[in-house]
This record gives structure tokens, sequence and C-alpha cells, in this order.
């Protein structure tokens, strides 16, 4: 090996006009299919971020950024979306041309020249390099990276200049060059992850090198060694220029050194990501092991090697390279496609094909030794050694022809122009001719909308379902909200954000438009409004203008119809992105169908669930609507035509018809049943108030004979899980009108005045339900016993359930009750002999986690209590009531951190959850947000009034200097608990902050009375006295207050020390 590298490599002009061509040509290649516009996927989110569209968290790709940055400056322009796009076709050119010099440079070092021999190892050299540049440039990876903004051009390019400085090095002997090689790769480490994994190899060449001329000396070492640390200090630049950006804060980095563990982890992972979790084997042995095993046998087999095992490995290693080149499964592209894009395994496989091309071109010379010269032995050499040269060289050339459909990128225009109608679409129909900001997505090219938006000039904000649970993406969209309300929802996820500002902003129906889960909409009372691409919603559909509404619909169907299907139909690897756009334009177009029935524009309906049927033939939802217009009695040409399609619809029976599929899928279909199965799904899915709306939309489609009586019961259920006890009441009611002795609606109601304390009310409803004879004496009983326990009498209820119990020992619901009555009253040996008589009934593990974690409380075993706890939330996870328990424990033992987690969770499922808000309430104000503080004790207060929450309102709102309602809110606390010192407390500084110092003095003065020990409450009275002007009494209840410091917060702290300045005239 160390023998190879003492070869002086040589270069010409010929060469220096071949690596110019090939990357020329391969730039010309790039530039006629640069993507038009930004091409979807993950080049679309690196200029997303690029622009400062999204967030930029990380400090990967920070090199692509700065080098696109640079060309930017140094040649403006106007279309900055071009620009970036024509950077990476730049990169691709003169990585080919550096990659040319590499090849050239190394098979030169790998082979003997002689004057005999030198023409044609030259020719060999030289069509060996041309044939790696051409395999390597018009690969689909390398060529994906070049024709669309990317930072694999960077880093490739990056790579290749390390290696040209390591061969120039080679070339010249000259130290410097090893020197800037060691700083050139620790740059590089910083942007491109490849140079990580090379970096061994690196190394151990740079050593090899150094050996071969005798300068593996202790003073070299430590210089290279300094060069690379410099290199390396890149890290630090990057991480303390990252400090001071804007997104920094989104990732909650904890400092310098923090950040820069997090990046060096980022790097780690985005190795990691780049190896597909399957076939990563494969790619490793036709890429990786394939270049190696070129590299080792290459200066053997390219001097002369005679043996007939190289032979059949060059032969096999031909295959490979063949193999991989002509996308076979076994190729890397076939096994990663567009979700992970590796270039490295095709410039590793564009060397070995440049290696073996010029090895089978001197093969004949090999073949057949110097000493056999006859005419036909060098006939034989020129024609064999011809072939062979030719055809690995007409294997690359058709590679542009055969790579080209799936490597264009002009096909981006179809998306773009999509992205931008979606722009269009969103300032429909806006009030006041303003511009709605909001739209809720499902990721479906949702870079290229906000890029699309940014090119308009117009703020676009993106609310992706699928990120709910991206902590980072929420801290981005946070900012963009300015409302505490919203603020608080977002931290719940994206549905639980867009239900809450619906129902709480009635002017929302201008701020949002609503590309995936129209449902939502019909959630929070509006009626859906197709707008070309988006649904718009409106509570007021009579002042719509159908007509209007269709000529902006036709005009824009007849637009981008064949637009989009020339898309759908053709070889592109966008080809679906066509399908999926045709899809959702049909889905439109039904649902705008449906519109224009409830407006009773029956003509215009027709029109478009036949336009939805035009744009996608199967669909479904669209045929069913236009047969139900048909038997209702719409009079049209074409009735026979739809009952065939139906007809043969319903006799295929792969395509059998699920209603609650179709809304998702081909839009509404306007049927009762159908919007029933939309309430059962989001039901089924945790989200009841959307049910809600399937389930009303469908009461409102049933024909006046159907009393709708099991849709009711249904409703009124969910209502009343949802605290609205009016509307169930009132549900109820109607079922009872239409029939006095329906069961459900009987209980129902019994419950709901259970839950009010209204127990005579509750038993009259319960003595109706158990004269009607419906249900098992032992059902009856577990009513009455739920009534008990709600009404407040968990005796009674115990009696009962102890009965049931006797009867029916492994009755789920009888335990259930019989452990929360347990719980109640507080009975320790009860809860004993609760466990030990359920050990045995199987699907009670989760009851009894639960007994033995409030037996636990009961004896003040906290840890304890929370293990049992947790392990019982393990079997029930959206049990409100364990994550209920749990949350008090974290509470009492200041685990902020827990309790945050624990009540978000019980947000996620009760939104209105009295408890969890207040938790939060206390939590925002311990951090300093008085906003979100007011807001989440508000929402407490909605489900809940305590007079705990009341005075942490009334002082949050002191804090606030909204001092009227905070006198309300304080003295209402008071009255409902007149041995809280905290209510006197907050309203004696309400009154000193009013100037009512007299009243003030008397209200400090109980709260100090009732609570001695409380530094705060001394402080409080302290600050009177002084603001009285008796400065001798407040120092000395100052001096009190100072003895109980340790017991204070740093708020009550630092008034502590102001007071004490004050008072001595500081």
């Amino acid at each position: 090996m160390l023998r190879i590298l003492t070869d002086k490599l040589k270069s010409g002009w010929c060469d220096l006009v071949i690596a110019s061509g090939l990357g020329l040509l391969s730039f010309l290649v790039y530039f006629l299919t640069l993507s038009v516009g930004t091409f979807p996927g993950e080049s679309a989110r690196h200029v997303a971020m690029y622009l400062g569209l999204m967030p930029k968290v990380t400090l990967l790709w920070q090199g692509w950024s700065i080098v696109a940055w640079l060309f930017e400056h140094f040649f403006p322009c106007s279309d900055r979306i071009f620009l970036l796009n024509l950077l990476n076709a730049i990169c691709g050119a003169i990585s080919i041309a550096i990659f040319y010099r590499i090849m050239t440079g190394t098979l030169s070092s790998l082979i003997e020249k002689n004057p005999v021999n030198q023409l044609r190892v030259n020719t060999a050299i030289r069509i060996g390099a041309i044939v790696a540049c051409l395999a390597l440039a018009f690969s689909v990876p390398f060529w994906i990276v070049s024709n669309r903004a990317h930072p694999a051009g960077v880093d490739i390019l990056l790579l290749l200049g390390a290696i040209w400085i390591i061969l120039k090095y080679l070339e010249t002997a000259n130290i410097w060059y090893a020197y800037f090689f060691c700083f050139f790769y620790a740059v590089s480490m910083t942007e491109a992850t490849t140079m990580i994994v090379f970096a061994p190899l690196a190394c151990l060449l740079l050593l090899l090198l150094l050996t071969r001329d005798e300068r593996l000396k202790p003073l070299i070492l430590l210089k290279s060694g300094l060069f690379f640390l410099a290199g390396c200090s890149v890290y630090f630049i990057l991480t303390w220029a990252f400090q001071y950006s804007p997104d920094y804060e989104l990732r909650e980095y904890q400092g310098f050194f923090h950040t820069l563990k997090v990046m060096l982890r980022d790097q780690l992972f985005a190795i990691a990501y780049s190896i597909p979790p399957k076939g990563w084997l494969t790619i490793l042995v036709v890429s990786g092991i394939t270049w190696f095993v070129c590299l080792i046998v290459g200066y053997h087999s390219l001097n002369g090697e005679r043996d007939f095992w190289y032979y059949i490995l060059h032969a096999v290693l031909t295959a490979i390279v063949v193999a991989v080149l002509c996308n076979t499964p076994i190729a890397p592209w076939q096994i990663t496609r567009f979700e992970r894009v590796v270039v490295t395994p095709y410039l590793l496989t564009a060397f070995s094909a440049g290696y073996l091309t010029a090895y089978w071109i001197l093969f004949p010379w090999i073949l057949w030794s110097e000493d056999k010269n006859s005419f036909i032995v060098r006939a034989k050499r020129v024609v064999l050694s011809s072939v062979a040269g030719a055809s690995l060289l007409a294997l690359v050339t058709i590679l542009p022809f055969y790579n080209f459909a799936e490597a264009d990128a002009r096909p981006a225009r179809f998306v773009n122009h999509f992205a931008k109608e979606v722009i269009n679409s969103m300032n429909a129909l806006a009030p006041d001719n303003g511009k709605r900001i909001w739209m809720v997505s499902s990721g479906f090219a949702d870079d290229n909308v906000r890029i699309a938006g940014w090119l308009r000039g117009q703020e676009v904000h993106l609310l992706d379902l699928r990120a709910s649970g991206d902590e980072v993406y929420i801290r981005h969209i946070t900012r963009f909200l300015h409302a505490p309300r919203l603020r608080n929802l977002v931290q719940l996820g994206m549905i639980p954000l867009i239900q809450g500002w619906m129902e709480w902003d009635t002017t929302v129906d201008g701020k949002i438009a609503i590309f995936a889960l129209p449902d939502l909409w019909i959630g929070a009372g509006y009626t859906v409004v197709p707008m070309k691409l988006l649904f718009l919603g409106t509570k007021t559909p009579t002042k719509l203008n159908p007509e209007v509404l269709m000529k902006e619909h036709e005009k824009f169907w007849k637009d981008n119809m064949v637009l989009m299907r020339s898309l759908a139909e053709s070889s592109s690897p966008l080809a679906p992105f066509g399908k999926a756009c045709l899809r959702h334009m049909s889905v439109v177009a039904n649902n705008l169908g449906v519109l224009m029935e409830e407006l009773g524009q029956l003509d215009n309906a027709f029109k478009c669930y036949n336009i939805a049927l035009q744009i996608v033939p199967e669909n479904i939802s669209a045929l069913l609507n236009l047969s139900y217009m048909v038997d209702s009695g719409y009079q049209t040409k074409q009735a026979n035509e739809i009952k065939q399609k139906l007809e043969k619809l319903s006799s295929d029976k792969t395509r059998a018809i699920e209603m609650w599929g179709l809304s998702r899928n081909y839009g509404y279909v306007r049927r009762p049943e159908a919007f029933v199965g939309i309430g059962w799904t989001w039901a089924l899915s945790g989200y009841p108030g959307l049910a809600v709306s399937g389930f009303k939309k469908a009461l409102d489609l049933l024909p006046a004979d159907k009393t709708g009586i099991p849709i009711k019961q249904t409703l009124a259920g969910i209502y009343l899980s949802q605290h609205e006890l009016d509307a169930s009441e009132s549900l109820y009611g109607n079922i009872l009108a239409q029939d006095p002795s329906n069961i459900s609606a009987l209980l129902g109601t019994a419950r709901i005045f259970a839950r009010r304390g209204d127990f005579a009310k509750a038993r009259e409803f319960m003595e109706r339900a158990e004269k009607t004879g419906s249900l098992p004496r032992i059902t009856i009983a577990q009513e009455w016993a739920l009534v008990y326990l709600l009404s407040g009498y968990p005796d009674r209820a115990r009696i009962l359930l102890e009965e049931v119990i006797a009867i029916e020992p492994k009755s789920i619901r009888a335990n259930t009750l019989l452990l929360g009555t347990l719980v109640l009253q507080h009975d320790e040996k009860g809860l004993e002999l609760f466990i030990q008589r359920t050990e045995s009934i199987p699907r009670t593990k989760h009851l009894q986690y639960i007994a033995r974690g409030h037996l636990a409380l009961l004896k003040n075993k906290w840890e304890e209590a929370r293990e049992h706890f947790d392990r019982a939330l393990s079997f029930s996870p959206n049990d409100i009531s364990i994550l209920e328990q749990l949350l008090r424990l974290d509470t009492n033992e200041l685990r902020s951190d827990l309790a945050h987690k624990h009540a978000i969770a019980i947000l996620k499922l009760d939104p209105g959850n009295a408890l969890a808000n207040y938790i939060m309430g206390t939590l925002h104000y311990k951090d300093g947000h008085l906003d979100l503080a007011e807001d989440s004790f508000r929402r407490s207060l909605q489900r809940e009034k305590t007079a705990y929450a009341l005075n942490d309102l009334a002082w949050v709102l002191y804090k606030r200097n909204q001092l009227e309602e905070a006198e309300r809110l304080a003295r209402e606390s008071i009255s409902m608990d007149q041995q809280s010192y905290q209510a006197w407390d907050t309203l004696g500084m309400i009154l000193l902050k009013q100037g009512v110092l007299d009243e003030a003095e008397k209200t400090l003065q109980r709260a100090v009375s009732m609570a001695p020990d409380k530094p705060e409450t001394i402080v409080h009275l302290a600050e009177l006295q002084y603001h009285k002007g008796n400065r001798e009494r407040a120092k000395e209840l100052l001096q009190v207050a100072s003895k109980l410091r340790g017991r204070m917060s740093m708020e009550e702290q630092d008034t502590l020390d102001y007071l004490m300045r004050a008072v001595e005239g500081k």
C-alpha cells in the first residue's frame, strides 16, 4: 500500500478540459430538470427553515444555510427559490468536476506506468474516470440533490473537496496540504455527517502518507492535531451564534454546553437515520464492501496480477455495480427511495464503476502478456478492450434517459400551483376583504403552502393535526397565538385548540380555513362552506350567494382538473401527489353539493356531485348522494345510469360501503346514518365534543316521521359526560315527551338532578324508572346506588352495592361503585377487605391498585400511593379519576414537573376539568405568566366554583391591577369559606391598593390572626402599616417576618427586602 502512495499524480490540460466538460454537461442536465419552485418533501422543509417560515431548532445543515446566504448576496435575484435550486445545480456540477480529478489521481496512483503502457493506461484512467463521473452524476440520489435545494449537495462537495486536498498532498508532498486537510476535514464535519463516518479512514490515510514521507514525527502530529482542533472550533462558533437565534428557546436548551452536546447528538441521530431499518446490510455490501474490495485489490489487479479468482472476483464486482446502476432491487435507491435520500453509497459505487472500467480496459494486456505480440493477439486486445470500455461507457451514457423520470424535478410546478390555489382559497369570503392567516392542515404539502404564502407576501400559519405531540412545533405555534385562552389550549394539541378557539372566538370564521377535517366546523355549530380546496365556516348560510359560489368553483375545476390529472397519470414520483390532489378536489366538490342541497339549490347540488365523479370516478359519496336525490324525486335523464352504477357498486363485495368512513375519503353523504357513523367515530376516538356534531347533524336530516330517539339518547349521554347538564336535560326531556317510559332518559335525568344536589327530583325519576319494570332488579339497585353517591349519601349506596355484590360478586360496575363509596367513607378496613375479595376476580387489577393507592393515602404513605396509582394508570391510561389522584399527590409533594404532565393529560381528555385547570393556573402563576394563569383559573371556575380558585383568580387580577373584579371575587371566596386566611389576605391587599386603608387593616389583621405563622400575611400587614405611616409598627412586623424568611417565596422575599429598606429610609 505504501508503494502505491509513492507515485506522483500527473494531470494536464486534457484532464482539465474533460473535468470541465463533465461538470458543464452535468450542470446543463441539472438546469434543464431544475425544480420549478420548491420541490415538496425534504427540500421544501429545508427551504422553509432557511426562509424563517419554520423554526430551525438544530445546528444541522448550518453549512448549507451559510453557503446559500453567501450565494444570494453575491448573486442577488428576485426569485430566491430559483437561486437556492440553482446553487445545488452548481454544487453538483463542481462535485462532478472534482470527482473526475479524484478518479484520475487515484487510478494513476494505483497503476505503474512505463513508456510502453503509458498511452493505454492514460486512456483507461480517463475512460474509467468519465464512467465514474457519469455514474455518479446521473444516479437518482445525486441527481435529485443537484436539481433542487438540499443540504446534501454541499455535503458531498465538502467530502470530495477533502479527498482532493489529500490527493494534492499525495501529488506534491507539501506538508501544508496535510495541515489544511486536517483543518478542512474538521470544519466539514460540522456540516456533513458523512465526514464523521469516514473520519477514522481519513486519519489512517493521513498517517500512512506521513509514514511514506518519513514525517510521522511528534511535532508534525501536534501541528496536525492543532489544525484539526482549529477546524473543530467551528462547532463552538456555530453554537455561540445559535444562542442568539430567535428559535433557540423553542427546544429549551440549557446553556452553551448543553446546546453543543445536543448538536453532536443530533449528528449521531442523523447518521443513524440515514441507515434504513431494512436493507442496510444490502446497501453495505453492494456499495461499501464493493468499494473497499476494489480499493484493496486495485494495485495488484491493475498491474498485471494473473489469477483466475481475481477474474471471477472482478466479474462479480462488475455485476454488482451494474445491478446498482440499473436500479435493480438490490440498489440502495430501491431500498431507501425518497424517505432517505442517501448519496454516499452511490459515490462509492461510482468509484467502483470507474475502477472496474479501467480494469476491464486493461484486462486484455493482463490476459495476454507483453511478450505475446502477434497481430492476432494485438487485435484481440484492442477489440476486447474497446468492447469492455464501450460497454461500460454506454451503460452510464443511458443513465440520464433511464433515471430521467424519477429525477426530473420540474413537476414540482404542479405542487406549487396547488399550494398557490390553497392560498387563494384561504382568502375567499374573508370579512371586510381581509385575509385568513390560519389553516388547519394534515401535513399535505404544508411547506409548499407556507412558501406560497410567503411569495404572496401573506402571513400563513398552519395547524398540522399530526403535530399534536411535537412540543417544539407547539411552542413555535404559540409564538403567534396572542390570546391567553389559545396559548393554554395549544398545549393540549391541535384539535382541542381548534375546538376551543371556535367555541370562544365569535369571529373565528374570518381567521381560520380548514384543509383537513371539516367536521371541526360542524362541531362548533358552523355550516361548512367548501371553497375550491379548503373548507370555510359560517353561522349564516342563508347569506351565501349560491350562484357566485358555483361560478368560482366551475372556473377552478376547469383550470385545475386537467392539470392535476396530467400529474396523476405521469411517471413522475409526484404522481401520487396528483392523485391525492384529485381526491381532495373531489371531496370538496361533493361537500359543495351537500351545501347546495341544504340551501335548496338542487340543480347546483346535482352538478357538484357529477363534477366530483368526473374528478374521481370512484367517489362513492357523490354516487350515493346522486342516488338519494333521485330517490327523493329529483328528475334527471341520468336516473337509470346512476341506479346501474350503484347496483354495480353494491354487487362488488371487495368494496363494501361503510357510511362512517366515507366522509373522510370521499366527502359527506347526506343521510342520517352517515352522520351517526361520524359521531361514533369521534366518540370512540376520544373527542366527544366533535361526536356531538355528527349526532346533531343526523337529527337534522331525519325525516319528519322519525323520532330519532336512539340518536337523542346517545347525544344526551355525551352531553352528560361533558358536564353539560342543561343540554342533556333538554334532550332527555324531549325523549320523555315522546316516550314517557324511556328507561335511558329516566335514569339519565335522575343522574342530572343527583349531580345538582336535588335528591328529591332524582328520586322521583328513579321511582318512575323502577315502575317501568324494564330493567332487572340488580341493575336498578346499581342505578340507585349511583344516585345516592352523586347526592352525597354513600352509606345508602354501600348497603345496596353490598347486596348486589352478594348476588353477583364479579360485577365490574358494582365493584367500581363500591370502591368509590369506600373511598368517600375513608374506610381503611373496607378497602383492605375489598382488595382481598377482588384478587380472584378477573379484570379488576386496576381497581385493586386504586384501592391500594387510597389505602396508602389514608396511612399517609404518599410514595406508596403514587406507585399504586401509577400501576392503575398503566391498566387504564384514560381514567381521569386516577390522573386526578396523581395530580393531587404532585401538588402535595410540590412536584411541578409531574403536576404539569398529569394536568395536561387530564385536560386532553376533559378540557374543562376544574382541578387540572386550577393546577395549570398555579403553575402559570409560578412561571410569571399571569395572563395564562388568569385564563386557567377562569376555566376552572366555569366547571366548578371553589373558594380557593376564586381567591387565586382574585390575586392574579390584583397583580394585573383589575381591582374591581378582584375585590368581588375575593369577597365571594370569603363567603364560601370564612376560615380561608388566604382570601382575607387577598381582600386586604386589594383594599390597600384601592386606598381603603382602614378596612384593609382590619382585613389583614384578621388574616394574621387566622394564620400567625404565615410570613406572607405578616409582610402584607407591615406593608399596610408602612403606607399608613406607622413605620415603627411596620418595622416590628418585618422583623418577625424575617425570622420566617426560609418559608417565603422569592417574590415575598423581594417584597420583604424592599419594605425593610423603605422603613429604614434607605
